[in-house]
């Protein structure tokens, strides 16, 4: 509330002080306004982008992998996960997204493909890891059959102080 107050101020401002310079209406100086505050917000964290992929094509009952590691400095958070499971036909599975606690991600069956079952996950998520945290993937399988996942998360990484 109080950037939206400081916001509503400054373009008062900015447009009165744009009338007064010369510009030739109101409205004129206020979308200059606008132009000029929109074009960088310094306050926005998603300015660096981050994606990253895991893959585990071995998993017998059990398999993990880790997907990233965050560099000191930075904090990410995570805002999706895309996730594709193929297991044996009638095999059920458990995905989970750690970093310093398993978040889990729903599995939707999406049907049987080449003789495998394909599971499939995209949630939007709000997960955070810290400096020097690994984000790590686990995926639980019910029976020893052969299964493969791949994993994707985006989101984007905060300076920290």
């Amino acid at each position: 509330m109080k950037k939206l107050k400081t916001y509503a101020a400054m373009t008062v401002v900015l447009a009165t002080l744009g009338v007064i310079a010369g510009s030739s209406s109101p409205r004129n100086a206020l979308a200059e306004v606008h132009r000029i505050i929109l074009v960088h917000d310094v306050d926005n964290p998603a300015l660096q982008p981050f994606t990253a992929a895991g893959l585990n094509t071995a998993i017998i009952g059990v398999g993990s992998g880790t997907i990233t590691t965050v560099p000191q400095g930075k904090r990410l958070v995570i805002e999706y996960v895309s996730a594709q499971l193929n297991v044996a036909p009638g095999d059920r599975a458990v995905l989970s997204i750690i970093t310093t606690e398993s978040q889990y991600i729903p599995l939707t069956r999406q049907g049987t493909f080449n003789g495998q079952d394909f599971l499939v996950a995209g949630q939007t998520t709000r997960i955070y890891a810290d400096p020097g945290t690994n984000v790590d993937f686990t995926a639980v399988v019910n029976s020893n059959s052969s299964a493969q996942a791949t994993v994707i998360i985006s989101g984007y990484y905060v300076n920290l102080p």
